[in-house]
This record gives C-alpha cells, sequence and structure tokens, in this order.
C-alpha cells in the first residue's frame, strides 16, 4: 500500500527509498507522463484478501522473494479538467500484483526494494 500511495501522489521521494533503480525510473517516467497531461491517480485499497510467499532464494548476496498480493482496489484517473478518464480507471475489481523484492543481505540498509511487478485483474 505505501508504494501505491506513493506511486499515486508522485511522491518520488519515497518511491526512490523503495524501489530498486531500473523500476524507479519506470515509475519516475509514468509520473512525469501524468504530470505533463495534467492527469491525477487516485488508488484505494479497500480490503487485502491474500498474501503469498511464491518464491525466496539468496544468489551472489542478493535476497529475492516473491510475492503475490490479491486486493481488492479502486482506481480513478483524472485528466487535468478533473474528468474521470474510464479506460483507465476501475471500481472494486480484484487485482492480483505479483512483486518481487531484493535486498542486498551484505548491506546494513534492512530495507527491501521492489525491483519488479506484474498485475493482473481477476474476477
Amino acid at each position: 500500500p505505501l508504494i501505491l500511495k506513493s506511486f499515486s501522489e508522485g511522491d518520488l521521494g519515497s518511491l526512490r527509498r523503495y524501489l530498486g533503480f531500473d523500476l524507479y525510473e519506470e515509475f519516475s517516467s509514468a509520473i512525469h507522463q501524468r504530470d505533463a497531461a495534467g492527469e491525477k491517480l487516485k488508488i484505494e485499497i479497500e480490503k487485502i484478501k491474500d498474501i503469498q510467499l511464491l518464491d525466496a532464494e539468496v544468489s551472489e548476496g542478493i535476497a529475492s522473494v516473491t510475492v503475490k498480493f490479491s486486493s481488492l482496489q479502486t482506481r480513478k484517473l483524472t485528466d487535468a479538467n478533473d474528468v474521470e478518464i474510464e479506460d483507465d480507471s476501475m471500481s472494486n475489481e480484484t487485482i492480483e500484483d505479483i512483486w518481487i523484492f531484493e535486498r542486498d543481505i551484505r548491506s546494513k540498509d534492512p530495507n527491501w526494494k521492489l525491483v519488479e511487478t506484474g498485475t493482473t485483474e481477476t474476477d
């Protein structure tokens, strides 16, 4: 929820702390495009339905975990005139996010960084 909230609010400072470099660049680009178009995104997590650890491994000092989040979400994208862009909005949809987090186990930084995301809508 923190990462989704930061993304929807365009909070690049928070995202920099929690995203791997490549994913940060992707999120930053999407935020800048949204800002340039005058669009605003609001994401609400209505309910977390399930969280599953799908995979975990350590390779060359990098720990990696793959987590599936199933949640009920409402997303609203509006244009510069505050009119909802219906094709990019949804209400009370079940979303399954597959997120991969990594952490250098030699680092003193306790934070895991999100390095890859995937999302699917389900019924």
